[in-house]
């Protein structure tokens, strides 16, 4: 098996566009090598750069989100237990949605920002330095952070990522609206 996030890219391409196309787009996916030989940190940027460059060149927006959003992280033991700390703590969304670090924006939007010195994704944080990735790959951090506060409000929200840090920005900020 592959390494498990190509493999749950391959998935999500294969998934919504059919095995021809994701092996178009993701030609690679089939000379991978397994769990036991891992790709250097550097490698699996930079395929996953290449990858969502085919995916930009090929791919509509939405099918982009569809597919980057299929398969995200889940929330840690230790996020979990926060929220849910929060949650019996707190009487309303807003001041819940405050707790968790959102900025009201107006009625039913928020700023989700937080400030890191570098990228918390899989891929990007044990690098030292690279070239920004496509906004493509940051839409798994935006997929984790609808399916995170979704659960945390116990109401379907949306977001769409303003800037991140793999994709060349100074912060993570995601616009929710609720």
């Amino acid at each position: 098996m592959a390494i498990h996030r190509f493999s749950m890219i391959f998935d999500g391409l294969k998934k919504e566009l059919g095995e021809d196309e994701a092996r178009r787009i993701f030609p690679e996916y089939s000379s991978l090598p397994d769990e036991s030989r891992k790709m250097s940190a550097k490698e699996q940027f930079e395929l996953a750069h290449s990858i969502m460059e085919r995916m930009d060149h090929s791919l509509e927006r939405e099918q982009i989100k569809k597919i980057r959003h299929s398969h995200v992280c889940n929330l840690t033991r230790a996020q979990v237990r926060e929220f849910i700390e929060l949650k019996e703590r707190c009487e309303s969304l807003d001041e819940l949605l405050t707790a968790c670090g959102c900025i009201k924006q107006g009625d039913g939007a928020y700023l989700l920002r937080w400030d890191n010195d570098k990228c918390v994704c899989g891929l990007c944080r044990n690098l030292d330095a690279y070239e920004p990735i496509s906004k493509t790959w940051c839409e798994c951090c935006n997929g984790h952070v609808i399916k995170s506060y979704s659960w945390v409000c116990g109401l379907p929200i949306s977001s769409e990522f303003v800037e991140t840090y793999a994709s060349g920005g100074k912060s993570y900020s995601f616009k929710l609206s609720v």
